[in-house]
């Protein structure tokens, strides 16, 4: 299992494994900043970003509630860029 995860799962599962899921919020922020930089956008503010998610951080308490949390931050990001896998492909066989 510890072939897949990211430098924010270890610490993720780290920190839940000491009893500290308090700490995933600031990991998170984290992440998502790093995926917006990855698909070219900037977040300006990531609390904020964050809190417009939804994601109810208070009662992350596993492992898998976090890696959840992760992919809505994903996607997300993905949906206000607009960029995902199939909108690139439909903009490519529009422009055919």
């Amino acid at each position: 299992m510890d072939r897949i995860l990211d430098e924010f799962d270890k610490k993720a599962k780290e920190f839940l494994d000491k009893g500290r899921p308090d700490r995933l919020r600031n990991i998170l922020r984290e992440y998502a900043m790093c995926v917006a930089y990855e698909t070219g956008e900037e977040l300006e503010n990531p609390s904020r970003f964050l809190r417009m998610t939804g994601i109810d951080f208070e009662n992350i308490d596993n492992f898998t509630e976090y890696r959840v949390a992760k992919s809505v931050i994903r996607s997300e990001i993905r949906k206000k860029k607009g960029d995902s896998y199939f909108t690139k492909l439909r903009k490519k066989v529009s422009d055919r």
